[in-house]
């Protein structure tokens, strides 16, 4: 497997090489992105190296964003826990515009039989579920946030989720 994603980054980086094509180019610093999000190169690879000359040498503005993206998520990856799961297609799709990805999160209803409301949050592809549960409960007010926490739940079942999973990889297992 370290093989297959080294070489699929040194594909990426061999498109990414000052490539004058900017759509082109673009699309290549998305698929870094998303590749980053889902698994890190090997030690020995020094991709850091091509982010920076990238950085550095580029006149597209959108790509030195990008690369800048990229280097922050290797950074932050390489203290952060695995991946459980295949990124879910709307963070693949936020990625790629440089977005936030939307989730809505459903609060029990306020009377029995009653319709639940939805809070609407954004979240980053590393955001785990203990920093999740925080914007949640800032969003709604709670002031005592002890008894307070996020659940996977379907018609049949219902379980806590844990505080260091990544949203995100929820989001995938559904």
């Amino acid at each position: 497997h370290t093989s297959m994603r080294d070489e699929l980054f040194l594909q990426i980086c061999k498109q990414t090489h000052l490539n004058p094509r900017q759509t082109s180019n673009a699309r290549g610093w998305s698929l870094m992105l998303i590749c980053l999000l889902s698994f890190l190169p090997s030690k020995h690879l020094r991709i850091m190296d091509h982010i920076d000359r990238t950085i550095a040498a580029t006149p597209q503005a959108k790509v030195k964003e990008m690369a800048g993206l990229a280097k922050i998520i290797m950074a932050m990856q390489e203290s952060a826990p695995a991946r459980a799961e295949v990124p879910p297609a709307i963070e693949v799709e936020q990625v790629a515009k440089l977005e936030l990805i939307p989730v809505e999160v459903k609060l029990p209803p306020l009377t029995r039989g009653g319709e639940p409301e939805g809070v609407k949050i954004l979240v980053d592809p590393l955001m785990t579920i203990a920093e999740a549960e925080l914007l949640v409960a800032k969003k709604v007010g709670l002031r005592f946030r002890v008894a307070f926490g996020l659940y996977e739940a379907n018609a049949k079942t219902m379980e806590a989720c844990l505080d260091t999973r990544r949203v995100c990889d929820v989001m995938s297992s559904w």
